[in-house]
C-alpha cells in the first residue's frame, strides 16, 4: 500500500516521486525499463527548470549552451550568443537514472523492470494498480510514462503523436557551446543539431504534426547534405514519438494524474519538455 504510485522514471516521474517524497509521502516509482535505460531525447534543459532539480543535478550535464544558429537545410544562418547559459545539455540515459537515484535518496521505493498494465478503482478512496509482477494500493495514481502512456490509455483516452527521428554522430563543431536549428527540412518541423559531450552531436528531426513522413529517410539527408555532418560516422539512429499539447493538456481525472509526455506537456513550436515535465 501506497500514498501514490507513480509510472515512469523519465524526469517527470523521478521529480514528483522525490517532491512527494520529502512532503512525507510513501512513493512507489514503477518503470518497466532497467535503469539506466536509453531514451531518444536531445537533452536540452533550460534553466528555468533548475528549481525544481536537485542541487547537483549540473554534475549530469555534458554540455553548457551559449549560442544559436538558426538556418534554412543547413545555410544562411543567423547566430547569436549570450554571455550566460542558454540551456546545459544532458544524456537522458544518465539524467534519468540520476534523477531516479535522488528519488531513492528520499526514500522512494522504485521497482524496475515492472510494466504497468491497469488500475481498477475501488471502494474507500483506493486505486488498484496491475503490474505485470504484482498488485498495489494507492491514493494517487501519476502517470508519467511517456507520449505511448499506459495510464493515459487506461482512462480510455486517445491521442495523436508526432513523429521524431535521431541520431548520433561523431564529430565536434567549434567549441561544441552551439546549437544549430534548421527549417526547410521536414513539413511542420524543423532539424537540430546539438553538442552532446566532447566529440558527438545528435542531430534530428521532428515534425508537429502527424501527416509527416518519412522522417528517417529525411534525417539521412539532411546529415548527407549538412556541411558540419558530411562524411561523418553515424553512430547510432532511432525514431519515436512526441506529443505537444497543441493547447490541450490531459491532466488526468479524479485521483488520477498525468505528467510529462503522458499529459502533452511540450512545447507545441519548440518541442522543449523537460521544463514542462
Amino acid at each position: 500500500m501506497f500514498d501514490t504510485v507513480v509510472v515512469g522514471a523519465g524526469p517527470a516521474g523521478s521529480t514528483v516521486a522525490r517532491l512527494l517524497a520529502q512532503r512525507g509521502f510513501k512513493v512507489l516509482l514503477l518503470e518497466k525499463k532497467t535503469l539506466p535505460r536509453p531514451k531518444l531525447c536531445a537533452g536540452a534543459v533550460s534553466l528555468r527548470a533548475e528549481r525544481y532539480l536537485p542541487a547537483d543535478w549540473e554534475n549530469a550535464v555534458l554540455n553548457t549552451v551559449y549560442g544559436g544558429n538558426l538556418g534554412f537545410r543547413g545555410r544562411n544562418y543567423l547566430s547569436a550568443r549570450c554571455e550566460e547559459p542558454v540551456v546545459k545539455i544532458v544524456d537522458r540515459k544518465s539524467f534519468d537514472f540520476f534523477l531516479t537515484l535522488k528519488a531513492q535518496d528520499e526514500g522512494v521505493t522504485v521497482r524496475e523492470g515492472e510494466t504497468f498494465l491497469n488500475f481498477h478503482t475501488l471502494r474507500g478512496d483506493w486505486t488498484e494498480v496491475v503490474t505485470d509482477k504484482g498488485v498495489y494500493k494507492t491514493r494517487y495514481l501519476i502517470g508519467a510514462d511517456g507520449a505511448l502512456s499506459r495510464v493515459l490509455r487506461a482512462l480510455g483516452i486517445k491521442r495523436k503523436v508526432y513523429p521524431v527521428c535521431e541520431a548520433l554522430i561523431q564529430t565536434r563543431i567549434g567549441d561544441m557551446d552551439e546549437v544549430f536549428i534548421d527549417i526547410g527540412v521536414v513539413k511542420w518541423g524543423y532539424a537540430w543539431i546539438f553538442p552532446r559531450g566532447e566529440d558527438r552531436v545528435s542531430v534530428g528531426v521532428a515534425s508537429l504534426r502527424p501527416e509527416a513522413k518519412n522522417t528517417r529517410e529525411l534525417l539521412l539527408d539532411y546529415i548527407k547534405g549538412h556541411p558540419l555532418l558530411r562524411g561523418k560516422k553515424v553512430l547510432s539512429l532511432k525514431c519515436w514519438f512526441l506529443s505537444p499539447s497543441r493547447g490541450t493538456l490531459f491532466t488526468g481525472e479524479g485521483d488520477i494524474f498525468l505528467a510529462g509526455e503522458a499529459s502533452a506537456s511540450v512545447d507545441s513550436l519548440l518541442g522543449e519538455g523537460i521544463y514542462y515535465s
